[in-house]
């Protein structure tokens, strides 16, 4: 009776599979082998940029002063002398938390602000809403990131004794920390790099060197560079470019004419077209016309002035006396006016290209001195200089 139950039941299986509609695609599987080469590379994994090493020494060198706001004020810089390292790791964790949108000076008076109050799990768990405000209210997003530093509280009090999650995935978890704060106090707190902290500096920056493709997210920015930069430079390309954006690459008007890598920037020349047509003209005016000594005389030689008349016009004549300039005279003292036909003396200077040379950042200014004579405008020199 099993048997023949058994064998129904294979039958049935066999029927109703027989009536499945044939699948479209199949997966072939082969057997691994050792020595078997891949056959394709994915399209998305990258090259190392050209120059890469070469630029990535010159912003060391124009690092070197450290004096960016990140080089004093990072989320490395909260260290208690007395803190216990949970406490500290806290500390590093609450400045990553507070710094989204926000300068790094508000951050610092934020977290020191908090720290003052005696920071810790427990701390932030009995001050009131007001009173976390009242310490971040100077950071951006204030209202909303009291709330996740008292969630983030609760969470690390109930799951991790009060201490901070071990792991990337654990910190993701917590209200209010992305993937760049995650990645950052994965290396600040446990001295652990899994990733790069890509933020809105290293965002940018990236792609005007041309290390990613026209990225639209900083976490797009991370993925690509994690597929092609090497391991030693991931944590410490972070502070470097956060630095050379603050200090020089800033996002608008960048000081390209004080960068030692502008020559291999792809993104130099456009900038430094835009920074040339903003730049203001220096303007020197000039009278081109020296006045004779009739004219330095003035009216005050009236005699003088009324035979003029009188041979000119007539003795009947009388007319106030014409000249290409006038003297007048203001709170007491003397002033020469510019007669409107007299030609102008205008000299410019702009700068026109910009280079490395063996000092440094040399910049071309082009200097003109231009005439400007009634009915037109006449060029004299053009002169261009270093």
């Amino acid at each position: 009776i099993i048997t023949l139950a058994m064998a129904g039941r294979a039958t049935r299986a066999a029927a109703s599979s027989s009536k499945r509609k044939a699948p479209s695609h199949i997966d072939v599987k082969y057997e691994e082998d050792d020595d078997a080469q891949p056959t394709a590379i994915p399209s998305k994994v990258r090259a190392i940029p050209p120059h890469f090493e070469e630029v990535w020494r010159r912003i060391q060198e124009m690092r070197k002063g450290k004096d960016a706001p990140v080089d004093t004020m990072g989320c490395e810089m909260f260290r208690g002398a007395d803190a216990s390292p949970e406490k500290q790791r806290f500390y590093s964790l609450v400045s990553l938390m507070l710094s989204s949108q926000t300068k790094d000076q508000y951050t610092s008076q934020a977290t020191n602000n908090l720290i003052r109050k005696g920071l810790s799990v427990d701390t932030i768990l009995d001050m009131t809403d007001e009173e976390v405000f009242e310490c971040i209210k100077m950071v951006g997003f204030n209202k909303k990131k009291v709330g996740y530093l008292k969630r983030t509280a609760q969470i690390l009090k109930d799951e991790y004794n009060g201490d901070i999650p071990r792991d990337l995935a654990g910190l993701l978890r917590l209200p209010g920390v992305g993937p760049k704060m995650a990645h950052l106090c994965m290396q600040v707190a446990w001295d652990d790099t899994v990733g790069i902290g890509v933020d809105v500096h290293v965002h940018r920056i990236s792609n005007r060197l041309g290390w990613v493709h026209n990225t639209k997210l900083p976490e797009d920015t991370r993925k690509e560079l994690e597929q092609w930069m090497p391991r030693e430079y991931w944590r410490p390309i972070n502070k470097a470019l956060v630095g050379f954006g603050q200090t020089i690459c800033s996002p608008v008007n960048p000081k390209c004419d004080k960068c030692l890598a502008v020559d291999l920037c792809p993104s130099a020349n456009k900038f430094i077209k835009e920074i040339t047509k903003k730049k203001k003209t220096k303007v020197k005016v000039e009278p081109k016309k020296e006045l004779d000594e009739e004219e330095e005389e003035g009216e005050n030689d009236n005699e003088d002035d009324d035979d003029d008349d009188d041979d000119e016009y007539g003795s009947k004549g009388t007319h106030k006396r014409k000249s290409t300039a006038t003297r007048t005279k203001a709170k007491g003292k003397g002033k020469m006016k510019q007669p409107k036909d007299a030609p102008l003396h205008i000299v410019t200077e702009e700068p026109v290209a910009y280079g490395v040379g063996e000092s440094g950042t040399d910049v071309a200014i082009q200097r003109k001195d231009v005439t400007i004579e009634k009915g037109g405008i006449k060029v004299e020199t053009d002169i261009v200089t270093k």
